[in-house]
């Protein structure tokens, strides 16, 4: 989108650009060892990403079911 001579975006949208990219260098210069406090404004757009890698399949299909059903 960004490599195009013309682009055509409305002006919400510009501002939700710019707050993106500002959130994400915001989170690249953040210390990585000290948590969150509140979550960065991108993710409002975006969402939080989680790998495939990191996500496992027995605490989602088994132990995750298990301890909400005990909950209720």
């Amino acid at each position: 989108m960004l490599k195009s001579d013309l682009i055509f975006m409305t002006k919400t949208g510009l501002e939700q650009l710019e707050e993106v990219i500002d959130s994400r260098q915001t989170n690249n210069y953040r210390n990585k060892k000290i948590p969150k406090v509140a979550p960065l404004p991108y993710e409002q757009y975006i969402g939080t990403y989680k790998s495939k890698r990191s996500q496992d399949p027995d605490w989602t299909n088994i132990i995750k079911p298990t301890l909400e059903h005990e909950k209720l």
